[in-house]
C-alpha cells in the first residue's frame, strides 16, 4: 500500500525555497523604499531652493524702488536689507551657511537649507559691479545647494522698479 502525502525532505526543500524568495523580495522592496525616500528628500531640497529664489526675485522686483528714493539700507555679498515700498517694513535676506533666511520686522523665516554658497552681486546701470547703494540697478543672486553628492546652482538677475533720478 502506497502512502499519500509529502516527505519531510520535500517539505524542508519547499520551506527553504520560500525563505530564499521571501528574503530576495524583502531586499528589493526595502531598497526601492530607500531610493524613494532619498529622491523625495532631494526633490524637497530643490523645490525649497527654487521657492526661495522666486520669493526673493518677486519681492525685489515689486517692493524695491530705485533712483533718488532707493529702498536699500545695507547691501553686502551675503546680506541685503531694504525697506518695502508697500508698507515701509524692513526686509533682510541673509545667508549664514547652510541657511538662507528672510527677516520681516522681528519675524525670521528660513527660506532654504543645504545652501553651500550664496552671493548677492550689485550692478549699476552700465552693468558694472557697484557698492554704492543709490547706483544699484540690478541684483544678481547666486545660490548653490547640496543635494546628495551633487551641487546645483541657481542664478537670477533682478531689476527692481526705477522711480527716476
Amino acid at each position: 500500500m502506497k502512502m499519500k502525502g509529502f516527505t519531510l525532505i520535500e517539505i524542508v526543500v519547499v520551506l527553504l525555497i520560500l525563505g530564499v524568495v521571501s528574503a530576495i523580495f524583502t531586499t528589493v522592496l526595502s531598497e526601492g523604499n530607500r531610493a524613494y525616500l532619498f529622491l523625495s528628500r532631494q526633490n524637497q531640497i530643490i523645490q525649497e531652493s527654487r521657492v526661495a529664489m522666486n520669493w526673493m526675485t518677486q519681492e525685489l522686483t515689486s517692493e524695491v524702488l530705485l533712483g533718488a528714493s532707493h529702498s536699500f539700507t545695507t547691501a553686502t555679498a551675503t546680506s541685503l536689507q531694504f525697506t518695502r515700498n508697500s508698507d515701509s517694513q524692513v526686509v533682510i535676506y541673509s545667508w549664514t551657511s547652510p541657511t538662507l533666511t528672510r527677516q520681516l520686522g522681528a519675524t525670521s523665516r528660513t527660506l532654504a537649507s543645504n545652501v553651500t554658497a550664496f552671493t548677492f552681486t550689485y550692478l549699476d546701470a552700465s552693468e558694472t559691479v557697484t557698492a554704492n547703494l543709490p547706483n544699484i540697478a540690478t541684483i544678481v543672486i547666486n545660490m548653490t545647494i547640496q543635494v546628495g553628492d551633487k551641487s546645483i546652482t541657481l542664478k537670477s538677475a533682478v531689476s527692481p522698479r526705477n522711480t527716476g533720478p
